[in-house]
This record gives C-alpha cells, structure tokens and sequence, in this order.
C-alpha cells in the first residue's frame, strides 16, 4: 500500500469498509433462509412417519410459531464473526 498514491490507497480503505458492512448485511438478511434450509436438510425421514416439515414454507411457519420470529437468525453472529 505504500507505493499506491494517497487517491489509490482511499479507494482501497473505502473498498474494504463497504465489502465488510456487504457482508455484514447479508448475513442477516439472508440467515432466516439459511436456518431453513438447515432445519430441511437436518429432518430425520422414517419411513411409514410424515417428515417434520413437508416445505420450506412449512418449515419457516413451524419455527416462527414454535420458537419466534428471531429463531429465524439463530447462529448469525457466528456468520458474522
């Protein structure tokens, strides 16, 4: 970075500022998909037994009504982090 000129290197700081704020931002606004898509890959599936969740939008319905609306972003800080 010493070699770049001051313009150069502000690009760059402004750069890597906004990526990090990105994808801290994405994290939570993508997370309650991700808690899904694990609780649906997660089920255990007996034969002769319905499956827990039949959807994903089955799935998304039983944690608000199961466990609240912010169990949707269970384990986003470790996302983060």
């Amino acid at each position: 970075l010493k070699d770049l000129d001051p313009k150069q290197t502000t690009r760059f700081w402004h750069s890597f500022v906004a990526g990090g704020i990105a994808g801290g931002v994405n994290v939570y606004v993508n997370n309650f998909a991700d808690v899904v898509k694990t609780r649906m890959q997660n089920q255990r599936v007996i034969a002769g037994q319905q499956p827990m969740y039949s959807s994903s939008l089955d799935c998304l319905r039983k944690i608000v009504r199961n466990e609240g609306f912010l169990a949707l972003w269970n384990g986003s800080t470790a996302r983060v982090a």
